[in-house]
């Protein structure tokens, strides 16, 4: 079995680019996890749907991946990186050989998981697709955090009958004036997928929510 030894992996229930990991992120040092060659068909049918592997491939990688943990060495019972030669994929599975979690990798390490895989034959893996993954390519973790977090607030403020507040950040953000309420929110949510709205509304609002505490 082929390994790539000392790397980063931040496995997530969605699949983030390595610019768009967070502090807060449970990244792993990883002293080694085995490597697979596969085909770019069957990447991207892992990285765009969740997958069920089967059972001989789970036996084959039990226990096989290794981290640092608070100066000890643990392991993750089953988990793998992918690679076709010129992307690679870190995949977490449960015990059913269901693809949970994943994970990029920073660009240096990933080139040499695809160097390292540039000599290898492709392994043919036996999956089926259990579902289609949710991927947005065009916005950032922190974009879709900022949408999360404004229609968060908005529902608060709808729930608590603040209509005053509702119009004036409606009004302040896009700069038009509306009395129905129920149009100013179905208005938000579509003008959300804006980043530049998206910010507008996001920084009124934790400002909003910062002077409540003082």
């Amino acid at each position: 079995m082929n390994y790539i030894y000392d790397v980063l992996l931040n496995f997530n229930d969605k699949l983030y680019e390595f610019y768009d990991w967070n502090k807060s992120d449970d990244v792993k040092h990883v002293r080694r996890v085995p490597i697979f060659k596969i085909s770019t068909k069957q990447l991207l049918d892992i990285k765009n749907n969740n997958v069920i592997i089967d059972k001989s491939f789970l036996d084959l990688i039990i226990n096989k991946t290794e981290y640092f943990s608070n100066r000890k060495v643990d392991k993750i019972k089953y988990s793998c990186i992918f690679s076709d030669g010129e992307k690679a994929l870190g995949v977490l599975f449960n015990s059913n050989g269901e693809s949970i979690k994943y994970s990029s990798m920073l660009i240096d390490e990933e080139a040499e998981v695809n160097e390292l895989c540039s000599d290898m034959k492709d392994y043919l893996l036996n999956i089926d697709i259990n579902r289609k993954n949710i991927i947005s390519d065009l916005k950032t973790r922190l974009d879709i955090e900022k949408e999360n977090y404004v229609l968060s607030e908005l529902r608060k403020l709808v729930d608590n009958h603040e209509d005053d507040k509702i119009k004036y950040i409606y009004y302040d953000c896009l700069n038009k004036s509306e009395s129905d309420v129920n149009k100013i929110v179905k208005n938000i949510k579509q003008s959300i997928s804006n980043p530049e709205i998206v910010n507008k509304f996001y920084e009124l609002l934790k400002l909003s929510t910062l002077n409540k505490k003082i």
